[in-house]
């Protein structure tokens, strides 16, 4: 009966974890469409469209791109937005401890006309990312299943 009661309590868990990923990429989404309103064009500067996370999320969000609409070198991951909104990324760490980065994002892209924005996680400190895309089309993708349920 304890072994049921713990699972039924892990899959809660990652449900309310996994339900992070879902928000946040969704304001990510609604930001690039007001920017895209404005300007004719998507962005993969994540301080252009104004995105701001609050708290201490498990996952980072971005793209794995620098062009649109030019390389900025800057603010295209959530993670490096930490200088200017102040959340803590302390939770974003892979199995051994190591920050998250650009690299463990899902391929994520940006072109005028369309982006694929990405999460990762590490949910149960194995090796493997929990990762989702959401595109300018409201598609939800979960990539990786890091819990394997």
């Amino acid at each position: 009966m304890a072994t049921l009661a713990v699972g039924f309590i892990f899959a809660h868990r990652a449900k309310a974890v996994r339900a992070e990923a879902k928000s946040n990429l969704g304001a990510i989404y609604r930001s690039e469409l007001a920017f895209r309103g404005e300007h004719d064009t998507f962005t993969d500067n994540l301080e252009r469209v104004g995105y701001v996370v609050t708290g201490s999320p498990k996952f980072i969000y971005g793209f794995t791109t620098d062009a649109v609409p030019s390389a900025s070198g800057v603010n295209d991951t959530a993670e490096l937005r930490t200088r200017v909104s102040g959340y803590s990324t302390k939770l974003m760490i892979d199995a051994f401890g190591n920050p998250l980065r650009e690299a463990n994002l899902p391929t994520s892209e940006v072109t005028k006309d369309r982006f694929v924005v990405g999460a990762a996680a590490n949910l149960d400190q194995d090796s493997v990312l929990e990762k989702w895309t959401l595109d300018s089309d409201n598609l939800l993708t979960s990539v990786i299943d890091d819990l394997g349920d």
